[in-house]
């Protein structure tokens, strides 16, 4: 259970900053 939570929060912030590139270079 930790592992996947670990998991899942390693993966939002990998989706935020893919998030953010977009952001910066539309």
């Amino acid at each position: 259970l930790l592992t996947g939570t670990i998991l899942a929060h390693e993966m939002m912030h990998g989706w935020m900053r893919l998030q953010g590139a977009f952001c910066l270079f539309p």
